[in-house]
């Protein structure tokens, strides 16, 4: 939710990773220790791709952040945007990538061990689309918004190179999926996991498999199709109008930062000023 308010193309993509770690630990929680490993491998190349790609777009556009002050990027930045777009459905769990073989193990070991956990997996991956649509849309599409988009040029090669490798890793990474399945889902490879409420691993039916794909396929589509309804055209964030505080809540972070702040002034500062006594 709070990458939904962000504005900052580098902080969509870390709220978007503080979310796929809380995945990981949904995975860990359920019994999924290698569905959780599985995660962290393929989340870790499609995200580094994301975040080059991102750094890709500022340099271009002269340092320039803001998704709304960018626009138009798309034919200017012929290698970075492919790229990006590959990361992000990545990301999404879109079909045949490689975070759709690994989300969706997610998924599948949730169902079987704990649905309500399941649901919200399925929560989050329509979220997940959501933003990434409109982290493309504002960016990549439409007309340019300042200066610094008119005037992008395409990053050098030493910084589009790792983009291409990253690109062909986020999808070659899920067709691999069955090899990697020989070790990551062998039970003899974890023989002393035994976890209060887990399933042991590989033990889920097919059907929760099939129930896991489906189920985050759809959530992925949706999220995505939304995104594109809300955002294609846009020259504004539609979303505090129609959401109000909610909205402002989001952009804030949901005052987090200023509750730790709070928190470490009435305890840790208090407690060092006494202990410096």
């Amino acid at each position: 939710f709070i990458a939904l308010g962000q504005y900052d193309i580098k902080r969509i993509l870390a709220y978007s990773t503080v979310s796929q770690l809380g995945l990981m630990m949904v995975g860990l929680g359920v019994g999924g220790v290698a569905v959780g490993m599985f995660h962290l491998l393929t989340h870790a190349f499609f995200k580094a791709l994301l975040f080059l790609g991102a750094g890709a777009v500022i340099y271009s556009c002269h340092h320039e952040q803001d998704i709304w002050k960018l626009g138009g990027l798309r034919k200017k930045l012929p290698i970075t945007y492919p790229a990006f777009v590959i990361g992000a459905l990545a990301l999404v769990g879109f079909p045949l990538m490689s975070g759709f073989f690994s989300k969706d193990a997610i998924l599948a070991q949730a169902y079987a061990a704990n649905q309500p956990l399941f649901y919200l997996g399925v929560t989050v991956t329509l979220l997940t689309a959501f933003y990434m649509m409109r982290c493309v849309l504002v960016a990549f599409h439409g007309d340019s918004h300042s200066d610094a988009a008119t005037n992008a040029h395409e990053a050098p090669g030493e910084m589009t190179l790792p983009l291409i490798l990253l690109s062909t890793l986020s999808i070659g990474l899920g067709w691999s999926y069955f090899g990697l399945s020989k070790f990551l889902f062998n039970p003899a490879i974890w023989p002393n996991l035994k976890l209060t409420g887990g399933v042991p691993v590989n033990q889920f039916t097919d059907s929760a498999h099939l129930i896991a794909m489906i189920a985050g396929t759809v959530a992925s589509l949706a999220g995505l199709a939304l995104g594109w309804v809300i955002y294609k055209g846009a020259k504004e964030d539609p979303l505090p109008g129609r959401l109000g505080a909610l909205a402002r809540g989001m952009r804030d972070k949901f005052y987090f930062d200023e509750f730790y702040e709070w928190l470490n002034k009435w305890t840790q500062e208090r407690l060092s000023h006494y202990a410096d006594w």
